[in-house]
């Protein structure tokens, strides 16, 4: 997992789900910026500080570009190259995550692919908003919060190189670099259920989640009243993990969770609000 100061508290609430729920796994943490918020966790994390990252000069995705930092994006696919030799199947996380289970049974999927949360609808529909056109032909875009990676496929190439090269010839059609490379790249995709990357939507899921992705603006100290009716039950997860290590994040933190809850509480109690439609 790759960090900055801008995502403490949601890696903080992170590490102590996923500790708690893979206490066994081999945590390692990289951050841009201070590490002394994840001190508490010197005996089960392995704390790094980001020590250098090369500018991704390029115009990558135009103005579509949808995430802050791509130089950090582009760290965490030179990390896979350094990794790629040491471990046999690397989880790929995103620290907007609340780890609710134990997920170790990804670690016994086959060598002979990669794996992730199919998400093509969303992603095809979102670029036909910006009149953007796929970057490859297929059937299946993972959302890159949650990947399984084995390292035999990973070592298939030299990525970051390919990464570079990649942007260089049509980067300012990479709106999300990261994650829209993996997706060309490997062609040899396997979607695993939504269990392992549930995403905020309003969409009924009949299987519990194991792994809950905030992304975007749907992160839980910054949403808005329709996610939290749409979602109220992962949003409501949430503040109640967070209550169980209220002392380990900031009180701003804590305050803003605790606020979008009772406003929801607020607002379903004047409106008498008693179902929730889901598709």
């Amino acid at each position: 997992m790759v960090t900055d100061d801008n995502y403490v508290d949601l890696t903080i609430v992170c590490l102590h789900s996923l500790v708690k729920q893979s206490p066994n796994a081999d945590i390692i943490l990289y951050v841009d910026g201070d590490i002394s918020p994840y001190k508490k966790f010197k005996d089960s994390v392995n704390v790094r500080i980001v020590t250098y990252t090369i500018p991704i000069l390029s115009d990558v995705g135009g103005k579509y570009l949808t995430v802050p930092n791509k130089d950090i994006l582009a760290y965490r696919l030179m990390l896979l190259d350094e990794f790629k030799y040491k471990y046999d199947k690397i989880l790929f996380l995103d620290v907007d995550t609340l780890i609710v289970d134990n997920f170790d049974e990804l670690f016994d999927l086959s060598d002979d692919f990669i794996y992730g949360v199919n998400q093509i609808e969303s992603h095809i529909e979102f670029l036909k908003s910006i009149s953007l056109r796929m970057l490859y032909d297929g059937d299946i875009y993972f959302n890159s919060g949650v990947l399984l990676l084995p390292s035999k496929q990973l070592r298939r190439f030299n990525l970051f190189a390919e990464f570079l090269r990649e942007i260089y010839i049509r980067g300012r059609y990479y709106i999300c670099p990261e994650q829209d490379f993996i997706n060309v790249i490997f062609e040899n995709k396997v979607a695993i259920s939504k269990i392992y990357n549930r995403t905020c939507s309003n969409v009924y899921y009949r299987e519990k989640p194991k792994i809950i992705h905030y992304v975007s603006h749907t992160k839980p100290h910054i949403v808005g009243m329709m996610h939290l009716l749409l979602d109220n039950e992962i949003y409501r997860k949430y503040l109640d993990f967070v209550e169980t290590i209220k002392e380990d994040v900031s009180p701003l933190f804590y305050k803003k969770l605790k606020d979008n809850i009772d406003n929801l509480d607020n607002f379903i109690k004047q409106n008498d609000i008693t179902n929730f439609v889901r598709l």
